[in-house]
């Protein structure tokens, strides 16, 4: 656990979760799917169950949802175009639970090329917009061996029910 008391990646601290019926979630979601249209809907079904699992409800899961669902999208459509094979995309996401809140980092990977953003999108072409509006930071890092898009949601209280 990190000194602020959040979760990390590896750390095995579930921290505070809200679910009081049933096993706590586990701190972190990892899926991998081959990169094919339908795997959008396999990646948003698993971590919409996730995500209710720690308590995000309404606005605040859809937000998360439509910008990780928008960034294996992009991976469907781009980072394999051109070559001989398709490949996986992963979607690796955890929590951050503070004293008065929590967050979720959701990090999706390829090991595609990165299609550069055309100066002309035309009616497509928004999807980083659309991220970057839905989540509180998001962060594009790409190289030879792939891209990483990691987002991280804005903080959601926790409500009193959760302590209970």
């Amino acid at each position: 656990m990190a000194a602020d008391g959040s979760a990390r990646p590896g750390d095995g601290v579930l921290g505070t979760a809200v679910s009081d019926t049933g096993p706590m979630p586990p701190v972190e979601l990892l899926v991998a799917e081959v990169a094919v249209a339908t795997s959008g809907r396999v990646i948003r079904g698993r971590l919409r169950d996730w995500l209710e699992r720690w308590g995000w409800r309404d606005d605040d899961l859809d937000d998360i949802v439509l910008a990780v669902d928008e960034a294996v999208a992009n991976v469907v459509d781009h980072a394999y175009r051109g070559q001989p094979e398709v490949g996986k995309v992963h979607v690796f996401a955890w929590v951050l639970v503070g004293a008065q809140d929590r967050r979720v980092t959701v990090s999706v990977t390829d090991q595609g090329r990165w299609r550069p953003v055309p100066a002309d999108p035309g009616f497509r072409g928004r999807g980083l917009l659309m991220m970057s509006t839905c989540m509180a930071s998001l962060h594009i890092e790409h190289s030879a061996g792939g891209t990483a898009v990691t987002m991280t949601s804005n903080a959601l209280p926790f409500a009193l029910s959760d302590s209970a």
